[in-house]
């Protein structure tokens, strides 16, 4: 994850960021169409979100996606 300034995390919570502007999720066989789908849909809702790469652990693969 890139984000954008100083983190800002929500309610005090380590593992939530609001303000990452790339994002990269490494891609397994149980959370592929999920990380594809409902992550990017959610990601897409904030602001500084700019970038999102999903990477393939099983085959030499990359995608890259921008808002």
């Amino acid at each position: 994850m890139v984000v954008v300034g100083e983190v800002a995390y929500y309610n005090n919570r380590r593992d939530i960021i609001l303000n990452p502007q790339v994002i990269i999720e490494v891609l397994s066989q149980s959370t592929e169409d999920y990380d594809r789908l409902g992550k990017c849909a959610s990601y897409r809702t904030v602001r500084s979100f700019v970038e999102y790469v999903l990477v393939d652990q099983n085959r030499i693969r990359v995608k890259h996606f921008t808002k």
